[in-house]
């Protein structure tokens, strides 16, 4: 097994970086109404995932991860 130096080297930290790249990728075609509202919410939703792996509060990564699966797939469908 590689070494770990910091919470960046975890495989789940790179994964749920990548879910906050694409979070700002696809809320950047939200209407601009939605500025305060909605993409804010999802921004700062796959932030705190990010936040609470670095903290290693898992309990709290895995309710956000919750939050977030359920929030994305109804998105997308109406899209």
């Amino acid at each position: 097994m590689a070494d770990l130096k910091t919470f960046r080297d975890l495989q789940v930290w790179q994964k749920a970086h990548q879910l906050v790249l694409m979070t700002y990728e696809i809320t950047r075609l939200f209407p601009a109404h939605e500025t305060y509202g909605l993409i804010s919410q999802l921004r700062r939703a796959a932030l705190s995932l990010l936040h609470r792996i670095s903290l290693r509060d898992l309990s709290g990564a895995l309710f956000t991860i919750a939050s977030i699966s359920i929030i994305w797939p109804m998105l997308l469908w109406n899209k």
